[in-house]
């Protein structure tokens, strides 16, 4: 079953149990009475006025298995893209599906195709959203040699005017006019005039912060200054980042794949 909360933006703490090179970090932790750990909802309020609305629910004949789902709205209309496949993650028949409600979420128009699947070992998969209010663009992740080989891949990138016709795929490309060689993570946001996400760079995947400062995101992506902590190759013990402001700094934090129980974190302030 494939369901998201429309609520865009995170209310919980990302920061309640975190780490920074290994140790604790500066941030704030929660209130030591935030929490209730008896409690299904860990004894947390729902946010006024969040509803739960299915975009996409399997049946005889369609795919079973949904992931990476990622929402934005654009034109008063609100898209989902996510990749679908016939029954497992990351599979060979994996593509890149997005769905389209012209209600606020309501209702929504039956999966279409962002990419297909590959006769080859390629895979693509759901690389997220980004517009600056004229134009939508999907970035789709690009595995030229499969995903289960961990061997990294590239990002590309298809451009909408109206969510509906969509231009040729091309690569993302970095400040040196080449490709940007790493897949780009699902969550960019815009701070004090500047595009920011991570990118899962090669050889491998390597979670890396990148910004830019092209209003689409299309080029000019350069890598922070980020030392990585020690993993075996050819992941990096930072997976799957996202990022929120605290003050005059940003801080990025990780799915920590040492299997830590926490969450890692890494602060910038100079943008």
């Amino acid at each position: 079953m494939f369901e998201r909360l429309f609520a865009l933006c995170l209310i919980l703490p990302l920061f309640a149990c975190t780490q920074l090179q290994d140790r604790p970090s500066a941030l704030h932790a929660p209130a030591a009475d935030l929490y209730d750990a008896s409690a299904p909802d860990l004894g947390l309020s729902p946010l006024p006025g969040a509803k739960t609305i299915t975009v996409f629910r399997p049946g005889p004949g369609t795919d079973q298995f949904s992931n990476g789902a990622v929402p934005i709205s654009f034109k008063g209309r609100v898209f989902v893209q996510w990749q679908s496949s016939a029954r497992d993650e990351d599979a060979p028949d994996t593509w890149v599906a997005y769905s389209v409600s012209d209600d606020n979420g309501d209702q929504w128009s039956a999966p279409r195709p962002l990419t297909t699947p590959s006769d080859d070992e390629e895979i693509r998969s759901s690389g997220g959203w980004w517009t600056d209010g004229e134009t939508l663009v999907a970035f789709i992740n690009v595995w030229p040699e499969g995903f289960h080989k961990r061997t990294g891949g590239y990002t590309a990138y298809r451009l909408s005017h109206d969510g509906e016709t969509w231009s040729e795929p091309r690569p993302v490309l970095g400040a040196d006019g080449m490709p940007v060689n790493g897949v780009i993570e699902q969550d960019p946001h815009l701070y004090d005039g500047r595009l920011h996400t991570a990118f899962h760079v090669r050889p491998g995947i390597r979670a890396r912060p990148f910004y830019t400062d092209d209003p689409l995101g299309l080029t000019g992506w350069q890598a922070g200054a980020f030392e990585n902590l020690p993993s075996d190759p050819p992941m990096s013990r930072e997976l799957e980042p996202s990022l929120f402001q605290r003050g005059d700094c940003l801080v990025m934090v990780f799915r920590d794949q040492a299997s830590s129980f926490r969450q890692l974190a890494s602060e910038s302030c100079d943008r």
